[in-house]
């Protein structure tokens, strides 16, 4: 991509802008700590943590919709174990999707839709402003 190519996409879902050609703005912005950052971030690949998974999913689910989220989310159901044949066969299932618990402190599924119904809430929030 030459930089007269370049052009700005507003309501891209993130599997296509992760896929797309040129440089994420994640990934621009490690630039701004040092040259040596950005290398080092572009030869590493990132493994998110469960609160960067969260993140990514209330985004989703806030700004893409729940069509979007529901085909890249799924709940993980309660007790299930992943040893068991039942378990490994719905972990197959679910293989394309990313998978929040809802167990323990965290209850990440819960917690995603809490935040994302916290957010749609707030007076100034309006997710189709390109400005």
């Amino acid at each position: 991509m030459q930089s007269s190519d370049a052009e700005v996409v507003y309501f891209q879902a993130d599997t296509p802008y992760r896929k797309a050609e040129g440089e994420s703005q994640s990934h621009l912005k490690t630039i701004l700590k040092s040259p040596a950052h950005y290398v080092s971030a572009g030869r590493h690949r990132l493994i998110p943590s469960p609160a960067m998974i969260m993140g990514t999913a209330v985004h989703c689910l806030t700004l893409e919709g729940q069509e979007t989220f529901d085909a890249q989310f799924t709940q993980r159901p309660e007790g299930i174990k992943f040893t068991t044949k039942e378990g490994k066969e719905w972990r197959a299932a679910n293989s394309k999707k990313t998978i929040l618990t809802n167990e323990g402190r965290d209850r990440q599924w819960d917690s995603v839709i809490g935040m994302s119904n916290a957010l749609k809430g707030l007076e100034w929030f309006n997710p189709n402003q390109t400005d």
